[in-house]
């Protein structure tokens, strides 16, 4: 690692203050504000999130590397094999060329085309797929041919196309958020308070700090995050293997005979001296690479000659970094490899945490007395189609009566409107609506929508264009769509409306089969399935 690279990361990582890289402060500035400006987009469905078609559980952080992602997702992988479950993985595959989706197995891959963390990842857990792509959707759908469960996806958090069940955020303790700035000046991808979003936050490599700045830490995440929902964690005492170019060959745990020469191409080589010098081995000489570089030959001679000169009789890497060197390299020194694993304090309670996040919310909105009696009975029936999820009703107008008759939860606030939400026709409608507190109103809808954002799995609506635009605004993410109000024989619909169908529906379904055909020569997923006014108040 030359000089320039180690001045960068030392201001970024905020170790040095006083640095020439504070010209790129502009840079961080703009960084934050087109960040800002694309998270405020998928919060308020300009860009609409859209439902995978498995579970999802993310494991992201909101830095450049270096916060033992990788040991968590398998982690994550480990503990949901042992439920009896069958989860996949999916990875954007960091230094891999592939668009589409490739799923690994057994860790037999190609580096180049799947990047060094899939295949780690494969290799330690065989009976985990791992699909690998940079549209982290299609990978989800990859894994379905594989009888997958359950997915986890690799650094995900950013990833907002994709709806997520649970969000884990990991924070590294000895460098929590560098000099606190965005990229480029800063390591940070969002700003701090985008936590916010995450259903728990763990708190890595807990046992490299002190007990008062642990403290110091969950204390400043408790501003985004109930400390009920923060978790500390640390790598487990590694196991020891020697490569021989072919396979690992165990070791053990006792290093204290050992010197050597190490060298690593990951986010945060500090972390991996520390595993390195806690086993009791001593460090030679240490060579930095940038994260998921591909040793050459070169690179190799300089180590391997280093660990010549200094006395040493080993050199050691990371387990990545394997995957890193040259097709068919055979160490002429010995090369050793800690094995590590995550380990989280209160397991119980963060399990406990992840089971609830897992746990379907579907919400039935509504806008209007007909469409709140008609989403009543969707409401019941996805309650017996979907038992072990959460059903509740989001009614826009009126105080939700038919949802409460047959005990669904309803979702504040609740208002009682004077014309009934039907404001378009008369003038004076408008103005007794407003009178009422009709802004007032709107104001508190989206604040709940706002709290439901990470919660909330699937969206139902019952009604036309406004209630979609008011869920999408609120929730970001696409809903499914049962338009009630319009039909081609009926005013017809606007373009303006069906551009928001075909943006922000999964699925609209309509009261007749021409109004279908209409919104899909729009390019609208619109089906006609029978009259839902007719055959749900019937039902």
């Amino acid at each position: 690692m030359n000089f320039l690279t180690k001045s960068y990361l030392a201001y970024s990582h905020g170790e040095k203050t006083v640095s020439p890289w504070v010209i790129l402060k502009p840079l961080g500035w703009l960084g934050s504000v087109i960040v800002g400006t694309r998270r405020a987009f998928y919060d308020h469905g300009v860009y609409a999130s859209e439902e995978p078609p498995l579970p999802v559980i993310s494991v992201g952080n909101l830095t450049t590397g270096g916060t033992n992602k990788t040991p968590f997702v398998e982690f994550i992988a480990e503990q949901l094999s042992r439920w009896g479950l069958k989860p996949g993985i999916v990875s954007r595959g960091y230094g891999g060329t592939t668009s589409e989706p490739v799923v690994v197995l057994n860790g037999r891959g190609d580096r180049s085309v799947v990047g060094d963390e899939p295949l780690l990842l494969s290799s330690r857990l065989t009976d985990v797929p791992v699909a690998v792509s940079s549209d982290r959707m299609a990978d989800v759908a990859a894994l379905l041919d594989h009888d997958v469960d359950i997915a986890v996806a690799d650094d995900a958090f950013q990833h907002r196309r994709m709806v997520r069940d649970v969000d884990i955020v990991l924070v590294d303790a000895t460098c929590p958020f560098g000099n606190g700035t965005s990229l480029p000046n800063g390591i940070l991808r969002e700003l701090p308070g985008s936590l916010s979003r995450a259903h728990a936050v763990v708190i890595s490599k807990s046992d490299q700090t002190s007990p008062e700045a642990l403290r110091r830490l969950k204390e400043r995440i408790s501003h985004w995050v109930p400390q009920e929902r923060i978790f500390y964690s640390r790598l487990a005492d590694p196991l020891w293997e020697r490569w021989d170019g072919e396979r690992f060959v165990p070791v053990g745990k006792n290093m204290t005979a050992f010197s050597l020469t190490v060298f690593s191409a990951i986010g945060n080589p500090h972390s991996f001296r520390n595993t390195v010098l806690k086993s009791g081995a001593a460090i030679l000489h240490e060579f930095e690479f940038k994260d998921h570089h591909h040793y050459d030959a070169n690179d190799l001679q300089k180590i391997e000659d280093a660990a010549r000169k200094s006395g040493g009789k080993a050199i050691c890497c990371t387990e990545k970094d394997i995957f890193n060197l040259p097709r068919g390299y055979v160490p002429r020194v010995p090369l050793y490899v800690p094995r590590i694993s995550a380990l989280v304090e209160e397991p119980g309670r963060f399990w406990n945490v992840v089971v609830q996040a897992l746990r379907p919310q579907i919400v039935v909105a509504s806008n209007g007395y007909g469409e709140d009696a008609i989403g009543a009975r969707l409401a019941r029936k996805a309650a017996q189609r979907f038992p072990q999820a959460e059903v509740c009703a989001f009614p826009l107008v009126g105080s939700g009566i038919p949802y409460k008759k047959i005990g669904v939860r309803i979702l504040p606030p609740l208002s009682k409107s004077p014309t009934g939400g039907i404001i378009k026709y008369h003038l004076r409608d408008l103005y007794q609506e407003i009178k009422a507190g009709l802004f007032r109103q709107i104001s508190r809808q989206l604040s709940a929508w706002n709290q439901l954002r990470s919660s909330c799995r699937t969206v139902l609506c019952v009604g036309d264009a406004y209630l979609l635009c008011h869920t999408l605004w609120g929730q970001g993410k696409k809903a499914l769509m049962v338009a009630t109000a319009k039909t081609k024989f009926i005013s017809g619909h606007w373009k303006l409306e069906s551009f928001l169908y075909r943006k922000g529906c999964r699925k609209v379904w309509t009261r007749d089969e021409e109004t279908a055909v209409e919104l899909r020569q729009n390019g609208v997923a619109a089906v006609f399935e029978g009259n839902p006014i007719m055959d749900l108040s019937c039902d």
